[in-house]
């Protein structure tokens, strides 16, 4: 399945097919219609599937079992796992049943607790009659979305926010929280959207709804008390390893044929070199995966071929090359800008794209990225205090050195990378509580101007909330050590996911499906559970997944693989390709006209920018946002 739409009258009138077709109409490229079978006419949950889609399922599954009331976007990992806990149930589900059934009969067995026991990219809707509740849930990091409303007497959802904007009635008004935290680069509640009544459900949460009430909560909780230890580190490294090449398994099991996005970093490199390992074993079809490069020859500084080139050869893998010279940002808008749902535009979303029509051309159905990778095992995360507990004295000695050599002096290292995690730590114990709420509300009134983009309105960032937003600290999970908490909170950024909702409606303009082997919750809850010391260090980048790829990728790419950022075409296409559309873009610009942003002030920060004064890139929000509101603004 390739999306899902609903609706629910609350006071019983019957769904006219014209309701689900309006809904459905602008999310056409995610398929045909398929009702779902409900009793209830107040009641009309609909799937949307492309023709030629395989259920999703093993190898030789049966069609998707008629009368579920259920509607599903989903693909489910360790189906052998879930088969075996539903064996004891009255009427277990076939082994060869599609993964829609599975779900269904996970649904009727546990209830509200059948998304804890689901392994994979999902979100669906179930509605239970004798009870007349609808149960929706959505995937641990988001990779399928749910939108929802209520307007006009009904309950609405589905998996873009354009199909709820063609309710017909329903007012069209820019959230103003989600625009200011857009517009200045700082992350808004993710269960908002850009729209005034309409909501996303948050990953990681289900939602109830019930005589008329909408509840939500999270059904996953990373629980503090986790830990995985093992006596030796090279155990974690295989612990971890086989964890790895069980995502990779489970992404290309089945028969949907899928491409990769290949850079010469170590995330995406990763994953190419496990599938060819798996094939190798006999794990996977050969060749398991087409990968799909970007070729700069005019720009070798952003060429990554040397690297990808030779995880290609090493996995007998299909490769397809872009010419992606003439890629720069705003090359191709207007033709390529940001759709009704919110303001992203991709800086280099036209060879995203471009990308993605030749994984279609070839007849894949998945398009997958390394796109998750930093923050699951990478960043700026240095963990000097579990080095230094640990009694690795010469892993701390290298790690110092390697932060030092990023200019970085050496009290700032130990103030603010030893003895402030320390602290931290010694912060969040039990008995600490009444100095931390005294501190909290101290620290809570620091001025927000300090956080804020120098062109955005003072009057509109306290208007809309933001103001307020910056004065909230982070969100900081009872996670201890310091490096433990930040992990957490990188891999579960706001914007990340929302990021990953727009990957996934490009994925589904172009008939595909988006995944992602670092959103896998095996992976997630393994890194969060270890010495956070051997996730990552500056002296030795992404060190897990490096040694984990001993004996699956070559040595000489093991050792070398590195991401090269195409930061010089940004800045470039800004002083010189770009600079055309952008300066349109700011003349007379709609967002000033709102009274959100000093037209000036934003020109003279974006002129700074071009002029190398600065590397303050939040115009290029302002940007997108400009070109958003032209094309689908109130």
């Amino acid at each position: 399945m390739a999306g899902i739409v609903g609706v629910i009258h609350l006071e019983g009138a019957p769904v006219a097919p014209a309701e689900l077709e309006r809904l459905a109409g602008p999310i056409a490229h995610r398929g045909r219609l398929i009702p779902a079978s409900c009793p209830d006419r107040a009641v009309a949950l609909v799937s949307l599937s492309r023709a030629g889609d395989a259920p999703a399922g093993p190898r030789g599954a049966a069609p998707p079992a008629e009368g579920l009331p259920l509607v599903a976007d989903l693909r489910l990992h360790s189906r052998r796992e879930l088969l075996g806990l539903l064996a004891d149930e009255p009427t277990p589900p076939h082994p060869h049943a599609p993964d829609s059934e599975l779900l269904a009969a996970a649904c009727a067995a546990w209830g509200d607790g059948a998304a804890e026991r689901l392994l994979g990219d999902f979100a669906f809707a179930f509605w239970d009659a004798r009870r007349r509740r609808l149960f929706c849930a959505r995937d641990l990091m988001g990779m399928r979305p749910l939108y929802y409303t209520l307007a006009r007497g009904a309950f609405w959802f589905a998996s873009e926010v354009k199909a709820l904007l063609a309710i017909e009635g329903l007012p069209r008004r820019v959230e103003p929280l989600s625009i200011a935290a857009w517009l200045n680069e700082t992350s808004s509640p993710l269960e908002l959207t850009f729209y005034e009544g309409i909501r996303q459900l948050p990953p990681g949460h289900a939602l109830a709804l019930e005589a008329g009430r909408v509840r939500v909560w999270p059904w996953w909780r990373f629980e503090p008390a986790r830990r995985i230890r093992h006596r030796r580190v090279e155990d974690y490294v295989e612990h971890f390893r086989q964890l790895l090449l069980e995502a990779v398994e489970s992404c290309l099991a089945g028969d949907a044929r899928a491409s990769l996005l290949l850079s010469g970093g170590l995330d995406s490199g990763s994953v190419a070199a496990a599938a060819g390992w798996l094939a190798a074993q006999g794990r996977l079809p050969r060749p398991p995966l087409h990968a799909i490069s970007w070729a700069f020859d005019r720009m070798p500084l952003c060429d990554e071929r040397h690297l990808s080139d030779q995880v290609v050869r090493h996995g007998a893998l299909p490769l397809s090359l872009l010419d992606a010279d003439d890629g720069w940002p705003l090359a191709d808008y207007p033709a390529i800008a940001p759709d009704a749902d919110d303001p992203i535009l991709g800086a280099y979303q036209g060879l995203l794209e471009q990308s993605m029509a030749i994984a279609r051309a070839r007849g894949d159905r998945v398009v997958m990225t390394g796109h998750r990778g930093d923050l699951l095992v990478g960043g700026w995360i240095s963990d000097l205090p579990g080095m230094l507990l640990a009694g690795h004295w010469r892993t701390l000695a290298r790690e110092v050195a390697a932060i030092r050599n990023h200019q970085v002096p050496y009290p700032v290292i130990v103030k603010t990378l030893l003895l402030h995690p320390l602290l931290q730590t010694l912060w969040h114990q039990p008995s600490a509580a009444s100095l931390r709420q005294w501190l909290a509300g101290a620290l809570g009134r620091r001025d927000p101007a300090a956080g804020r983009a120098g062109w955005l309105r003072p009057d509109f960032a306290r208007a809309s909330g933001l103001d307020d937003l910056l004065r909230q600290p982070p969100p900081r999970p009872d996670l201890r050590p310091h490096a433990r908490r930040e992990r957490y909170r990188m891999i579960f950024l706001p914007a990340q996911m929302r990021i990953t909702n727009w990957l996934g409606r490009l994925a589904a303009r172009h008939g595909l499906t988006s995944a992602d082997v670092w959103s896998d919750r095996r992976l997630v809850e393994f890194v969060l559970s270890i010495p956070q010391h051997l996730v990552h260090r500056q002296a030795e980048d992404k060190w897990l997944t490096r040694e984990a790829m001993r004996g699956v990728m070559p040595e000489s790419i093991r050792t070398q693989c590195r991401k090269i950022l195409p930061t010089p075409i940004f800045q470039q296409s800004m002083a010189r390709h770009a600079r055309p559309i952008a300066l349109e873009l700011l003349t007379r610009p709609r967002l000033a006209e709102l009274g959100w942003v000093d037209p000036d002030r934003l020109r003279r920060d974006y002129d700074a920018f071009c002029l190398g004064q600065t590397d303050d890139q939040r115009f290029w929000g302002a940007l997108t946002a400009e070109a958003w509101l032209r094309l689908h603004g109130p």
